[in-house]
């Protein structure tokens, strides 16, 4: 009967690695040891973890491990959760600030979304601004939406956000399914009928890909600046 008791109690949470053991994981300067301490780290973060990978993130440049980082910060909950968006509006470095909008990309949570669209609007390095607006396009959220067309708005008449502008469309057709809309008036007009009975639009076969030029209509959906520049 005790044993029975014990194998139906719930299993506790593995506690997150401690900081000193995290600093020494990324010290070392082997990729293994690195991989191990982020597979560890993965579904495992609290806020001291949190903290401490970022402080000690850089160390890890040349090991070729930024995909197991990302998808070990992307487990983030909780007080985790609130300690990586603190650390995008307190980091100086934009590869930093990079790195945390990446990880908050995929977080389906509300405070995630938000500190993308902040860093759409301010953020002072191109490259975590267009990473937040693609990360945007693949939110496929009705908030998401939203928060884009005025965006738009903001930016369409200004010449030197040309780039921007030209990245917030693309995510706006991935989300929706529509290509063909310009300005943002005409974006409002159309998600102001769409909005309600908004769903996620459905995958083109492959048949289709194919058809439309596979990889080119792909960056021309997905990075139309690279295109254009192409």
């Amino acid at each position: 009967p005790l044993a029975v008791l014990i194998a139906l109690l719930p299993l506790a949470a593995a506690a997150s690695p401690k900081p000193t053991a995290i600093k020494k994981a990324f010290k070392s300067g082997d990729a293994d040891t690195v991989k191990a301490m982020l597979k560890e780290l993965h579904g495992n973060l609290d806020k001291k973890a949190v903290s401490t990978v970022l402080k000690n993130a850089l160390k890890l440049q040349e090991l070729g491990v930024y995909n197991e980082l990302l998808e070990a910060l992307r487990t983030a909950e909780g007080d985790a959760l609130a300690e990586l968006v603190k650390a995008y509006k307190k980091e100086k470095k934009g590869q930093m600030r990079f790195l945390v909008v990446d990880a908050l990309g995929t977080i389906q949570q509300k405070v995630a979304e938000d500190t993308l669209v902040t860093a759409i609007e301010k953020d002072k390095d191109p490259a975590v601004r267009v990473q937040s607006v693609r990360l945007m396009g693949k939110r496929f959220t009705a908030t998401a939406v939203d928060a884009l067309i005025p965006l738009l708005a903001k930016f369409e008449s200004d010449e030197k956000e040309d780039r921007l502008v030209r990245e917030i469309k693309a995510s706006l057709g991935n989300l929706t399914g529509e290509d063909g809309l310009l300005l943002a008036e005409d974006w409002e007009n159309f998600w102001a009928s769409r909005r309600d009975d908004y769903t996620k639009p459905k995958p083109e076969d492959e048949k289709t890909t194919k058809t439309r030029g596979g990889v080119m209509e792909r960056m021309k959906r997905e990075r139309p600046a690279e295109m254009k520049t192409l």
